[in-house]
């Protein structure tokens, strides 16, 4: 999935730069930056507001990669696999199955479903049977973190955001770049 963000007077504000060397890319590639790091914001807050997860296991997998003035590609990489459903508050209920939460105050129950803890490694999870035999038996498991930041309802208040972030940073770096050129100071 990409998040595409526009920036409408690029032109313009590159032609404000000519009169400072580097300016326009370095500009452009703080900007993108600080977009990228609003995007991560947003999105993990969107995920942890819908989904029963915590901030820090959704920035954990993700891995922000930079622009710079010679490269002005910036993006963020989100890897990790599905999570088990023993992390979304998973309990045995009788007279059978499993009740989790996996949305923000939504329970869901499968009914076949069991809670173990595997022996020689004190795991536990989430298990159902494959078929009508004891065995074999196989881990129940939610959505993945991408497929969270994924849904539409995370993804857009992302572009969004990342959209007005850039615009607004790219525009500051202009400023800040043209008041250097009069002082002769350099920008931080």
């Amino acid at each position: 999935m990409d998040v595409n963000i526009a920036l409408p007077d690029a032109a313009e504000l590159a032609a404000r730069l000519r009169t400072v060397p580097g300016a326009a890319q370095t500009a452009l590639a703080r900007s993108i930056n600080d977009a990228l790091d609003m995007g991560r914001t947003v999105s993990s807050k969107a995920v942890t507001e819908r989904y029963n997860v915590l901030k820090r296991d959704i920035t954990e997998h993700m891995r922000l990669y930079k622009a710079n003035p010679g490269n002005l590609l910036g993006f963020i990489r989100v890897r990790s696999k599905k999570i088990p459903l023993i992390y979304f508050r998973a309990r045995d209920i009788k007279p059978g199955g499993v009740q989790f939460t996996e949305l923000v105050r939504k329970q869901s129950v499968l009914p076949q479903a069991f809670i173990r803890t595997m022996p020689g490694r004190s795991y536990q999870g989430v298990f159902s049977r494959i078929g009508a035999t004891r065995l074999p038996i196989q881990e129940m498991t939610g959505l993945s973190i991408p497929e969270m930041i994924g849904k539409s309802e995370v993804l857009e208040p992302t572009s969004a955001a990342m959209n007005e972030e850039l615009a607004g940073r790219l525009e500051h770096y202009v400023s800040l770049f043209l008041a250097w050129k009069s002082t002769k100071a350099p920008p931080k």
